[in-house]
């Protein structure tokens, strides 16, 4: 398996490389509902009302208003933005006329999703972008995990290797720049946190590798 970048701290080699079975993320638990129409995707959670017709049709907002708002106590407009083989943007909307001329979906919160989740009100918009950002890095296939192996040489010079850790599920955090690249300083805080303490302090960067 390759990897996409390695660190060597004295005699533990960590690297980070592509979750190569990540869980689909809306079958956790989540604050938020979304239902969306994209050609590429399945991006309605179930059990949420079906949008495509409307999309196609006529717009959603007349939908959403009759079927999603009356529940809601929080409702955003989705905007789905497909780049082909460079992947896919989701974007929150603001809840106004002009955005759901635009829509593709509908990110919402009910009542029952804040008893389950314990989530004040306030928090509601910043939960739904971090939902949203991580089926995002899913759908992109932004999901990583890392290896910490343990090199001991033997009495013949060859190195040998085994793994004393290894963490799957990351996704893609492009808000922290790190040392590993885009979106990677998440996993890479992680992994640095799990190298075993009689390493030495010091991290030597080896870039991108084969394992």
């Amino acid at each position: 398996m390759d990897a996409i970048y390695t660190e060597q701290h004295g005699r533990y080699r960590l690297s980070i490389h592509l979750d190569p079975d990540p869980s689909a993320p809306r079958k956790d638990d989540n604050l938020t509902t979304i239902t969306a129409w994209a050609h590429r995707y399945s991006l309605t959670d179930d059990g949420a009302p079906d949008l495509s017709t409307a999309v196609e049709d006529y717009g959603i907002q007349e939908t959403v208003d009759e079927s999603i708002r009356p529940e809601a106590v929080a409702l955003w407009p989705l905007i789905v933005l497909d780049y082909g083989s460079s992947g896919l943007n989701l974007r929150l909307g603001e809840d106004t006329p002009e955005a759901w001329n635009a829509a593709d979906g509908a990110v919402y919160v009910t009542p029952e999703r804040v008893e389950a989740m314990g989530t004040p009100p306030e928090h509601f918009e910043a939960v739904a972008r971090g939902e949203l950002a991580t089926l995002e890095a899913y759908c992109n296939g932004d999901v990583y995990g890392f290896v910490i192996e343990r090199e001991d040489t033997c009495n013949l010079g060859h190195v040998h290797r085994e793994t004393v850790d290894s963490r799957w599920g990351y996704y893609c955090d492009d808000e922290k720049p790190s040392d590993a690249g885009y979106g990677l300083g998440y996993v890479l805080d992680e992994a640095r946190a799990f190298v075993p303490e009689d390493a030495e302090t010091v991290a030597v960067p080896s870039g991108p590798a084969s394992s």
